[in-house]
């Protein structure tokens, strides 16, 4: 039986968030989540949390509102690089209703006019440089020449990334 609900919150708060979305924060007792998220729906007169610190005691305070009509607020969708994988090793998926709204990843891509698919196809190609050039030994030294362009493309997308997020 679901008794927590992790709802992405964008950037364009409640008007943004699913008509179903939107009356469970609206009727939420409890709501967890960063400063962020809960400037994101300011008009909501739940009990507000936030995530504590360090993260691993968030399970214990979530297990503590069990019973109660409770909403985690996250960014964008929270299986992808978010809180939602960490709650569901903890919590059993039946448990667990969630919400996805468009990742930061999603609308900085958008942002920055980039093809997330090919954002994603660059971890990829890091990776098989890096099982090529452990295949071949030591002397291959290309393959980590090559290796170190593309973690260096892949930090100064992921540095852009972040910079636009900090802007939303």
């Amino acid at each position: 039986m679901t008794w927590l609900h992790i709802i992405g919150i964008g950037e364009d708060g409640m008007a943004g968030l699913s008509t179903e979305a939107r009356a469970l924060v609206e009727s939420a007792e409890v709501i967890i989540g960063g400063d962020r998220h809960h400037k994101l729906s300011p008009n909501v007169t739940a009990e507000r949390l936030k995530w504590p610190s360090p993260f691993d005691a968030m399970i214990d305070e979530i297990r503590r509102h069990k019973g109660r009509r409770l909403v985690i607020l996250v960014t964008g969708d929270p299986l992808w690089y978010s809180v939602g994988a960490r709650i569901l090793r903890a919590i059993p998926a039946e448990e667990i209703t969630f919400h996805p709204q468009l990742s930061a990843f999603q609308w900085a891509s958008a942002r920055m006019g980039w093809s997330l698919a090919d954002a994603e196809t660059l971890e990829i190609e890091i990776a098989r440089l890096r099982r090529q050039r452990e295949s071949l030994g030591a002397v291959n030294l290309r393959a980590e020449e090559d290796s170190k362009e593309a973690m260096e493309e892949r930090d100064a997308l992921a540095s852009e990334m972040a910079d636009l997020e900090e802007a939303i």
